[in-house]
């Protein structure tokens, strides 16, 4: 008999389909309508919201929120007792290294905790440390969402591919101009406006860093002085300003709201006439009171771009 191989290559395709299904186990456990955690009353009393968790792939995410700290942590360390009882029945085990904790408040009174404990299967105690930023599929959170590390992350890392091509920015026998145009839009661009929609709000502090970057790499482009001013080089390159096109980017995000269907967490984060007058299935990790707060949020103001009234693309030839 020959072996079988029931393994995928790197990369493959059907790699994320196929994690959906084997985690769907584990995402059941936090679907129930009860809570599966114990919650003792000196929390219960702060009003914890139900965990919540996010699956990319190999990914995972635990979201609380409750008015005490404190009762967060004893929450999170209780639910991760349970994904790692659920990894040990699948054969799995979790990445020791990668584990991060981070808090988000905006009340100066909330006294940080440094750590947190959590219980691992073999009942060993792993201690946890609080971040300052936090990286999730390669957006950098900060604990008051301002996102500045992650501009200025992105800004360094595009900033160093600039440096890598510059070596063909010989005006003898370097790239043409419309190749190296090319080059900046489909290399460097998308580096730097990665996941705009979730920390583009028109902060100026963000442009003026993004901007060095660009600035760089229209003087590359164009063969240009550093003296030229800045809006004639993206005239001859036909690069819009940075400004213009996150807000382009934006505007297509909304567009693409359309095109999901009632059940995606995006729209469930909405008003109710999108999801047609129903109750969200995932429920937003914060409270109720804090979504109808009179400051919106990104995803509202993203929604301000689109209407329900356009054209709705279902995305499933049949339903999922």
């Amino acid at each position: 008999m020959k072996p079988v191989k029931n393994s995928i290559p790197q990369g493959s395709p059907i790699s994320p389909i196929l994690a959906s299904f084997y985690s769907a186990g584990l995402l059941d456990i936090f679907e129930t309508p009860t809570n599966p955690i114990k919650i003792p009353e000196n929390h219960a009393c702060n009003h914890p919201t139900h965990v919540s968790i996010l699956m990319y792939v190999d990914n995972g995410k635990l979201t609380v929120s409750s008015q005490s700290l404190d009762t967060n942590n004893y929450i999170l360390a209780k639910a991760y007792q349970l994904v790692d009882q659920w990894l040990h029945s699948a054969g799995l085990f979790p990445d020791k290294d990668k584990r991060e904790l981070m808090y988000y408040t905006w009340r100066k009174r909330d006294k940080i905790s440094s750590h947190i404990d959590l219980t691992n299967h073999d009942g060993t105690i792993s201690t946890i440390l609080v971040g300052s930023t936090i990286c999730w599929l390669g957006v950098h959170f900060d604990r008051k969402l301002l996102y500045n590390y992650h501009v200025t992350k992105m800004a360094a890392k595009a900033k160093n591919a600039v440096a890598c091509i510059s070596m063909l920015a010989n005006t003898v026998w370097g790239l043409s101009h419309y190749h190296f145009c090319l080059l900046y839009c489909t290399c460097i661009l998308p580096i730097i406006t990665y996941a705009s929609a979730a920390w583009w709000t028109g902060k100026q502090k963000h442009i003026q860093i993004l901007n060095k970057v660009q600035n760089r790499a229209l003087h590359l482009i164009c063969a240009a002085f550093h003296t030229t001013p800045t809006h004639a080089l993206e005239l001859k390159a036909s690069i819009p300003p940075l400004g213009l096109y996150l807000d382009s980017l934006t505007r297509h995000t909304a567009i693409r709201f359309n095109k999901l269907s009632t059940n995606n967490p995006i729209l469930q984060q909405l008003l109710d006439n999108w999801c047609d007058g129903q109750s969200p299935s995932n429920p937003p990790s914060l409270p109720t009171k804090h979504n109808c707060r009179s400051k919106p949020t990104q995803l509202q103001k993203i929604a301000i771009f689109t209407s329900l009234a356009h054209e709705h693309i279902f995305p499933f030839l049949l339903p999922p």
